[in-house]
């Protein structure tokens, strides 16, 4: 039955704290009490607790009895314990009595609010009275045997707990390093710690403005306004920056004004913290000036970065016209002087052509590097992955300096180790120029004796193999303290170097960035008078097993590794009389050395000087391959391979082979031609061994 009673009490906590203080209020009794909610809060929890605990261990309404020990009874107990707590407070037995009947009413007006019938009402109502008697008369008891002697020493326990208490917070209160205030209904300063009378008022003494009063009962004019406007609003806090004139010089602060927490009513008033933020808003105008200048900055930056863009365009569209211009030219100086040295010349003739030829070669390696550098630079240069054969890569590269070593009557070898594989996935332009570029310093530098170019297995992974070649020679040979600049654009041993033998002092730093975006490394091994030997390494994808046969590397290499003598780069075509090619070139001479190549491997070319020469050819004459240039007046050779290719074209083979021939090498180049449709790409110039190897690849 009395289940109802204990949830109600157990679930009203809140309701039966703010009943009874406001009775405090109300009857002056808040004077002596706590100013914060949570004592009262607690106060009650205790004696609902007691009285629950009751109501759980009693089966009726407790009796009172005259000769009943109440110092013994459970209830009674709790009042002895609530007695003495308030009593060492200094709580006098007439206030504390009076208190309890404020506590005892405030459970009934609970119970008498809640809606129970009559006969429910009256027995909860006299269970509280009988709860309250109980401890009523516990603490009675216990008050009154207390002789004088003993209450004048509790009361003098409790005064030097309160004095030390009071000095505990007022030492905390003018140890805090910003200035607090404490203010008073009419916004008057009633109290201020030492920072705030130190810093405003010049008072350096901790301690002062609280034993004299100096300077409280003051207004605080500086937040006059702000302290109106919170008093307007009804708000607990405001937080605000403001500056302010102090003793000495004028600061900034953060400002926090907080409604005191007091909910007996005996104070009431504000607290001011003052937070001296001066420094930090010095910091902020710096941080926003040194932002501004950053901003300033970055803006011009991107000025200065669009610029570099543009010049680093303007410098890519230059080098790719002078590449075309010079490029077109050179077509002509070597492959007319290629096709003047198969002619029947007499030895002076020929020496003269073979001087043009080497002339015009050294040239054109001279602008490939100036080009290659130059996308280094801009960080333009990319690497292609193609699937390709060690053996012939190497076999080209030995073709190609077989000549010059020949000609200085050296010893030219090439070693592969058998651990290395020839199948492999890369870029084998990029590892034939670096080798070539080696290989031809060696040939260079060497005037007798032997060139060896080595290559070896480094690492093999899963995946991966790690593959060094190396090029060792018999020649000069290289200062030990100019071999560290070696790689360095524009530089060789020395100038008396570069009148002797030539050349840009190029190659080197090209091989070392090539070598780089392949993963690899490259050095030097060198002893003046004695020769040296150059490496590098490359990280090559390998390719399946099975992938290409064990015919094709019997025929380059013998027994021991070595390379075996190579044969020149030949093309032959079942019935080659009946195959027919239409070059597309605008350049005079080009056509002439196009057609004289094609001549003398043995096919048939029609020549045409435009893209729309080219489309009108192919419609009426079925042409096997078509040689188309890209740059041409009236319809260039991209847009005439889309015409070709385009859905509906008349061309009597739409997906005949197109091999671009252009002048243009800058980065993209080769890829602009496939996109348009074209099969291939040779660069101009070109030997006519490189024309026969492309040429063999589409028409077999």
């Amino acid at each position: 039955m009395m289940t109802r009673l204990a949830e109600l009490v157990a679930n009203h906590e809140d309701w039966l704290m703010q009943q009874v203080l406001a009775y405090a209020k109300k009857q002056g009794y808040t004077r002596y009490t706590s100013t914060l909610a949570e004592a009262w809060r607690i106060s009650i929890a205790g004696i609902s607790q007691s009285f629950l605990v009751a109501l759980a261990h009693q089966s009726g309404v407790p009796k009172l009895l005259p000769e009943e020990d109440y110092t013994k009874d459970p209830i009674a107990s709790f009042g002895i314990i609530e007695a003495q707590r308030h009593r060492e407070r200094g709580v006098s037995f007439g206030m504390f009595l009076g208190l309890m009947k404020y506590y005892q009413q405030s459970y009934k007006d609970l119970v008498m609010q809640a809606g129970f019938g009559i006969e429910d009402e009256r027995l909860y109502l006299l269970h509280i009275d009988r709860f309250f008697d109980h401890m009523e008369l516990g603490f009675c008891t216990q008050w009154n045997r207390l002789t004088d002697n003993r209450m004048l020493s509790e009361l003098q326990s409790a005064n030097r707990c309160m004095t030390n208490e009071k000095n505990k917070y007022l030492t905390i209160f003018e140890s805090i390093t910003d200035p607090v205030f404490l203010l008073d209904q009419e916004n008057r300063i009633e109290n201020l710690n030492h920072a705030a009378s130190e810093i405003f008022f010049s008072i350096s003494i901790p301690g002062a403005t609280y034993y004299d009063k100096h300077k409280t009962r003051e207004s605080f004019p500086f937040i006059a306004d702000e302290l109106a406007a919170l008093d307007a609003s009804g708000q607990m806090q405001v937080i605000f920056e403001k500056q302010a004139l102090t003793s000495k010089v004028l600061l900034q602060f953060q400002v926090k004004i907080e409604q005191m927490l007091d909910v007996s009513e005996k104070f009431s008033g504000k607290v001011v913290i003052l937070n001296d933020i001066t420094r930090h808003k010095l910091f902020e105008e710096e941080l926003k000036k040194t932002n501004l200048q950053l901003e300033i900055a970055t803006e011009h930056a991107k000025k200065m970065a669009a610029n570099a863009e543009q010049a680093n365009a303007a410098k890519s569209e230059f080098l790719a016209n002078m590449s075309h211009e010079i490029r077109t030219p050179l077509n002509g100086v070597i492959g007319m002087t290629g096709m003047l040295l198969d002619m029947d010349l007499n030895a002076e003739q020929h020496e003269y052509a073979a001087i043009a030829r080497i002339s015009g070669e050294m040239l054109l390696s001279l602008i490939n590097d100036i080009l290659d550098f130059s996308k280094i630079e801009a960080r333009k240069l990319e690497l292609e992955t193609l699937d390709f054969d060690l053996a012939c890569m190497l076999k080209d590269v030995v073709d190609l300096m077989a000549l010059g070593a020949h000609e200085k009557g050296l010893e030219l070898a090439c070693l592969v180790e058998s651990a290395v594989p020839s199948r492999l996935r890369g870029d084998p332009g990029r590892l034939r120029q670096i080798l070539v570029n080696l290989a031809g310093n060696a040939v260079k530098f060497t005037e007798k004796g032997e060139i060896t170019i080595h290559v070896s297995l480094e690492r093999e992974e899963r995946k991966n193999a790690t593959i060094r070649f190396s090029v060792s020679d018999t020649g000069i040979g290289i200062p030990e303290s100019r071999q560290n600049i070696l790689f360095s654009p524009f530089t060789q041993v020395d100038s008396s170097t570069t009148r002797q033998y030539g050349g840009t002092g190029l190659g080197l730093a090209i091989s070392k960035n090539l070598a780089e975006l392949m993963g690899g490394k490259i050095g030097l091994e060198s002893k003046e008078g004695k020769g040296s030997t150059f490496w590098f390494t490359a990280v090559l994808e390998k390719l399946p097993d099975g992938y290409g046969s064990a015919d094709e590397m019997s025929d380059k290499f013998d027994e021991n590794g070595a390379m075996g003598s190579l044969s020149k780069s030949q093309l032959y075509l079942k019935n080659a009389n009946k195959i027919r090619i239409l070059v597309a070139e605008d350049n005079p001479v080009n056509q002439k050395v196009a057609q004289c190549m094609l001549k003398k491997i043995g096919l048939r070319a029609d020549v045409v000087a435009n893209g729309k020469e080219a489309i009108h050819a192919l419609q009426i004459i079925p042409y096997d391959l078509v040689l188309m240039d890209c740059q041409m007046p009236e319809m260039d050779g991209f847009e005439a391979a889309r015409v070709i290719r385009q859905k509906g074209s008349k061309a009597l083979n739409p997906r005949i082979p197109i091999i671009a021939m252009t002048a243009a090498t800058m980065r993209g180049d080769r890829e602009k031609c496939i996109q348009v449709g074209m099969s291939d790409f040779i660069a101009k110039p070109f030997q006519k061994r490189e024309l026969a190897k492309t040429l063999a690849k589409w028409l077999k």
